[in-house]
């Protein structure tokens, strides 16, 4: 709190040496003492300063941001009245006592002084109450950028911890499966498995995870799936030979591959497509599988609602999807643009 208090004095410090200073530059043209008119400035100032802090921290927020317009009307005028009455006093008793400036006495006692004396206190208060309003926006703005981060931080934990238990539920029903008909096959399978599950385990969490070991992943489970349903799948796939140093959110691929094989089954067999290219950062997922029965139906679609969720807060403006269901066929294609590893 101490430290932000001598960061708000410094910053009151500089405005009103930059304003002595200008004000000192433009008497110059009258008075060739640039330290005089800084001086004398100083004093004429004094009385408009005070105007000043007292509409930022007593009008502002006790009349204006509470629209109650008349009454900080009549208080600022009456203020900026009593501010000029004062200044047109000082002026009069440095010009004509201190300085013996009898001709600019007389200036300032006209209509025209009066004038230029409350033209300058206006103008003072305009420029405080600009950067007023300026700092308050930007500090609105700084709150609701760490506010609106810490939401999708959170959304995103939620996100992922509802995914977790989504992935698990389905690989150790493959394996629940396999156990009562096949044995040596299902401790194949819990083999794959512990690797896509060792990845999962130390990777979920992450914000980013190589594109290497995501797709490896994924690799491991196709062959969980592949194993499972050999007699009935005809699964084709293919992945990039050469990995660029990418890194991408965890499992938002797996939740399309997973998704195609858990609503394209059929009793007659049933066929899943899918292909990753990656050109420069972009990358490019296809599937295509048999359309069993529609994803938003059943509880696969929560998978397919956390993970769109998760590409609009993770890669807005960066990514492209497309899901298109036919009668017979159901296609995911989506494009995204991707980080390479230590981008920020």
């Amino acid at each position: 709190m101490k430290k932000n208090q001598n960061k708000e004095t410094r910053y009151h410090f500089i405005f009103w040496m930059i304003y002595l200073a200008l004000w000192g530059a433009r008497d110059m043209v009258f008075y060739p003492d640039f330290l005089g008119n800084i001086v004398i400035n100083l004093v004429f100032t004094i009385p408009t300063a005070i105007l000043a802090y007292f509409n930022l921290y007593f009008l502002v927020p006790r009349y204006l941001l509470n629209k109650k317009w008349g009454m900080y009307s009549i208080l600022f005028i009456a203020g900026m009245a009593i501010s000029t009455w004062v200044r047109y006093h000082i002026t009069h008793y440095v010009f004509a006592e201190i300085l013996g400036a009898m001709q600019a006495v007389q200036q300032f006692s006209s209509l025209n002084g009066l004038v230029i004396l409350s033209s300058e206190g206006i103008i003072l208060i305009a420029i405080t109450m600009s950067l007023f309003f300026v700092r308050e926006w930007y500090i609105k703005e700084r709150y609701t950028r760490e506010l609106e981060q810490k939401n999708i931080e959170s959304e995103l934990n939620m996100l992922k911890a509802q995914l977790q238990p989504h992935f698990l539920f389905n690989n150790l029903n493959t394996i629940y499966f396999l156990m009562e008909s096949n044995p040596e096959l299902a401790r194949e399978v819990m083999i794959q498995f512990s690797d896509v599950l060792s990845h999962q385990l130390y990777n979920a969490k992450k914000d980013k995870v190589p594109l290497k070991d995501e797709l490896e992943s994924l690799k491991n489970y196709l062959k969980i799936q592949k194993i499972r349903h050999e007699d009935f799948l005809n699964l084709e796939y293919s992945f990039p030979k050469e990995i660029d140093d990418l890194q991408i959110a965890p499992m938002i691929l797996l939740t399309f591959v997973e998704n195609a094989f858990k609503h394209s089954q059929k009793e007659e067999g049933y066929d899943i497509n899918i292909k990753v290219d990656i050109h420069n950062q972009d990358l490019h997922l296809s599937v295509a599988n048999s359309n069993g029965h529609t994803p938003d139906n059943e509880n696969g679609g929560v998978g397919l609602k956390n993970v769109k969720r998760r590409l609009e807060l993770l890669y807005p403006n960066r990514h492209s999807l497309i899901l298109d269901e036919q009668k017979d066929i159901y296609t995911v294609d989506l494009t995204m643009t991707l980080e390479a590893n230590g981008q920020a």
